[in-house]
């Protein structure tokens, strides 16, 4: 007990004479941006001595993976004048594995800690932005499965300036809580990080800065976002660069679009509102580009196409809708990912996590796995979204689509003729074609609209993999079109028109024993090979597809 006492106060006696600070160090849980060069990241440790009546010798730095040593190093001090500066700089792996950093002071065979830093990872950094249905507070059953001490946030997503800055912590992720819970990201990005952690293996801080009931152009960077911390942007930029990550944000999350739908009030226009759908689009752009400006390595950007309900009128959400549908059909660098099939909660506004939030994070991962980290899929992951409408003879129109192959329980009466209703029985799809038949008072101005079932959730027309198209609105009709028999199909051409019908193009080019249109919607019940096996949708490949009345159709999809 005795010797204790004295390396106490011998320890006690080198810190009152000599002092350490530290001007650079990373925090505790804090995630270190990844270099995909590399695949790792760095940090540095920085500080002064200051020299009085004894002087430190040396100052180092052990760094442990885990349990393991992961590096050691060592500086001297020679003290020519009363202060003397250090740096350490080091490297680690992104992996899902913990480091932790001790410093240490030497005199002699004495040394002081002087800092320890636990629970450090390196990782990629997404940022989600928008209003409520972004926050993604839990409405309806709990993320709470798929929180993952792999998911790291900085401080949280509050509005307020002074929780803000007196918040310098890294956390754990949290998707239940709303905008002041520590660790915010949402249900549903909070299930988009899970798939990152396990799927790749790769940690993931998620910035969420999302504000319930907030127009668009409430989230654009005023011109002094840099020294304020006013806006929105401004919160979010002063959250990354102050843990220097603003560099390494991979892709941006857009949930927004249901305050917009407002109708066109001074109220609603002083808070922010886009009036209408180009209005809207130039709004987006304006963000975009601040984005593309503050995070350089930006990747990709991905929209959440708005869900009708909140009790917004059905026309301005059309005009929001069609405004997220041509950003992500005019640039390479944005996507779109519907949610007309997803369930709303009681409130009919957010979701519930089950068939909800827990969709979002799905469908949007596959997208991110495939743009940002060079997957391929097997799958159609993408939405049907690219849409042309074509006149067929007098009163047909058929709309081809992004897609290989569409499907249906059944069809709603969701598609708008010049803004009146299409009977549901005149509606049918056939491979990546929509075909709308018995239309009257087809003119040179006609346009259709796809509006995704305006009051319930219902049924939808889907791609093979059971993601619904995305909604549309007053898209032109092209001038008259057909059908022509190919040498293994039935396709439409604005050049060779030999048939006004889909079934007079197969019967006439003998298919129709191979390939029947689903004039009769039918639910597919799954897709086998040659030999029997459950296959995917592929190309080039002859497949047979299983219908839940009983039917099979045989079909080869050319590339």
């Amino acid at each position: 007990m005795k010797i204790k006492l004295i390396v106490f106060l011998s320890l006690l006696s080198i810190n009152l004479y000599s002092q350490v600070v530290l001007t650079e160090y990373p925090l505790d849980n804090q995630l270190i941006g990844r270099d995909v060069i590399t695949n790792s990241g760095t940090f540095n440790i920085a500080g002064e001595v200051y020299n009085s009546k004894i002087a430190y010798s040396s100052i180092s730095i052990i760094v442990n993976r885990e349990d393991d040593l992961h590096e050691y190093q060592t500086q001297n001090l020679s003290f020519d004048d009363s202060t003397i500066f250090f740096s350490f700089e080091i490297t680690i792996t992104a992996e899902l594995m913990n480091y932790s950093v001790n410093l240490y002071s030497h005199f002699g065979n004495d040394s002081t800690l002087e800092l320890n830093i636990i629970n450090i990872v390196c990782g990629d950094v997404f940022v989600i932005q928008g209003q409520s249905n972004a926050q993604a507070k839990m409405e309806n059953g709990s993320s709470q499965e798929f929180q993952n001490d792999f998911i790291r946030v900085y401080s949280s997503s509050t509005d307020s300036i002074d929780l803000l800055i007196e918040n310098h912590q890294w956390y754990y992720g949290q998707g239940d809580g709303g905008a002041e819970t520590n660790g915010n990201t949402g249900q549903w990005g909070l299930r988009f990080a899970k798939h990152l952690v396990d799927s790749l293996g790769i940690p993931a801080a998620i910035f969420n800065q999302s504000l319930s009931g907030t127009g668009i152009n409430s989230f654009l960077a005023p011109t002094n976002y840099q020294t304020e911390l006013e806006s929105i942007y401004s919160k979010l930029y002063y959250r990354l660069t102050k843990n220097k990550l603003q560099d390494f944000v991979k892709a941006i999350f857009w949930s927004q679009g249901e305050y917009d739908s407002n109708v066109n009030s001074p109220l609603t226009i002083e808070n922010g509102i886009a009036i209408d759908t180009e209005a809207y689009k130039n709004a987006f752009l304006q963000l975009q580009e601040s984005w593309d400006h503050d995070f350089q390595n930006l990747e990709h950007i991905y929209i959440f196409q708005t869900k009708n309900g909140c009790n917004k009128p059905i026309e301005k959400l059309m005009d929001i809708k069609e405004a997220q549908r041509q950003l992500a059909l005019e640039s390479e660098t944005i996507s779109i990912i519907p949610t007309a099939s997803l369930q709303h909660h009681t409130d009919n506004c957010h979701f519930t996590f089950s068939n909800g939030y827990e969709e979002f994070g799905n469908r949007l991962f596959n997208l991110v796995k495939r743009d940002v980290y060079g997957y391929s899929s097997s799958s159609e992951i993408d939405a049907p979204y690219d849409f042309q409408a074509y006149q067929i003879g007098i009163d047909n129109i058929v709309i081809t689509t992004n897609s290989i192959e569409l499907q249906s329980d059944e069809f709603a009466n969701d598609f708008k003729y010049n803004g009146l209703s299409i009977d549901s029985t005149k509606i049918s799809t056939y491979k990546n074609y929509i075909i709308i038949e018995d239309l009257e008072f087809l003119n040179d101005t006609s346009t259709l609209s796809y509006y995704g079932d305006y009051l319930t959730d219902g049924n939808y027309i889907r791609n093979s993999n059971d993601i619904e198209i995305v909604c549309f609105k007053n898209i032109k009709i092209l001038a008259n079109a057909g059908w022509k028999c190919n040498s293994t199909d039935c396709e439409i051409s604005t050049e060779t028109i030999e048939y006004n019908s889909i079934n007079e193009c197969l019967e006439s080019c003998g298919m129709s024993n191979l390939i029947t249109p689903s004039f009769t919607s039918k639910k597919l019940s799954k897709i086998v090979n040659v030999s029997g096996q459950i296959s995917l949708p592929k190309v080039n490949v002859p497949l047979f597809y299983i219908y839940e009345d009983g039917s099979v159709q045989k079909k080869i999809i050319l590339e």
